[in-house]
């Protein structure tokens, strides 16, 4: 593993990515874009892609479950 790697990461268009409007990227870190309420959505789907400063990229679907509380 490279230490000097620099990374930046996307929501891309793709299988998987139903939800990805309801997200943000900020820096390295993913924001969802209003409090979620598990009566009307208790998971969403999203596709991000990820990339270092030489142009090699992996993309990978997640599914975020949303907790009753």
């Amino acid at each position: 593993v490279d230490a000097a790697n620099t990374f930046t990461y996307t929501l891309v268009a793709g299988a998987g990515s139903t939800d990805n409007s309801a997200f943000t990227i900020s820096g390295a870190n993913l924001q969802i874009n209003a409090s979620p309420d598990f009566e009307t959505k208790s998971s969403y789907s999203i596709r991000l892609r990820t990339a270092d400063q030489g142009g090699l990229s992996f993309e990978k679907t997640f599914t975020i479950n949303v907790n009753n509380l």
